[in-house]
């Protein structure tokens, strides 16, 4: 697919641009901004969407909009193109956390199909966790697609898992002790009055 093709293409990058938004974000807040521009997709920022209680640094918003960035990337493979990612591209912009550039014809395998087809599917899980462990060889196959995405995947034994639980039982405590918090949870959550947001069911 040549730059002339991809700028013919535009209702391509469109529907890639749409599953993209289907990402998951803190309290679905959905806080990006893409902007098409020929071959090329800007990912941004969008600082009205933070969460200035929940989230005064921005911190979970840049995790966010990175899994708004890799939702693209997968549908722009399930289109039948491979793309390159700058990240931070312009540093006198800080909003503009990524620009995806579609650059030649990659095949669609099975593994993408698969992962693509549940775009639309993935949801937060707000329920418990059983009490069973994660096989070895599922724990294998998760780091091998995280050294693929750069990342590492470190797995917490026992005490380590204790202390993860501790900090999180008290970071809530903060956070429910955060003036602002509830108005600012309520805005977020339940009312049914907006498209986005966590819809009273999945609370």
């Amino acid at each position: 697919m040549t730059v002339t093709a991809v700028s013919s293409a535009r209702s391509v990058l469109t529907n890639c641009v749409r599953s993209a938004t289907m990402a998951p974000s803190l309290h679905n807040s959905q806080p990006w901004l893409f902007r098409i521009r020929g071959s090329e997709v800007e990912v941004y920022v969008d600082p009205g969407r933070r969460l200035q209680v929940l989230d005064p640094d921005g911190r979970e918003q840049l995790i966010s909009v990175g899994a708004a960035v890799f939702t693209l990337r997968l549908a722009l493979r399930r289109a039948g193109y491979s793309c390159d990612v700058v990240l931070f591209p312009a540093p006198d912009d800080a909003d503009l956390v990524a620009r995806v550039s579609v650059t030649h014809p990659a095949t669609v395998t099975p593994w993408v199909e698969a992962l693509a087809a549940a775009i639309p599917h993935r949801h937060t899980n707000r329920w418990p966790f059983a009490h069973t462990s994660v096989p070895a060889d599922v724990l294998d196959h998760l780091r091998d697609e995280a050294r693929w995405e750069s990342a590492v995947l470190a797995e917490a034994g026992p005490a380590a898992r204790d202390a993860i639980l501790s900090m999180a039982r008290s970071a809530d405590r903060l956070l429910h002790a955060r003036p602002g918090y509830r108005d600012e949870l309520t805005r977020w959550t339940g009312g049914g009055l907006r498209p986005d947001g966590v819809p009273e069911w999945a609370a």
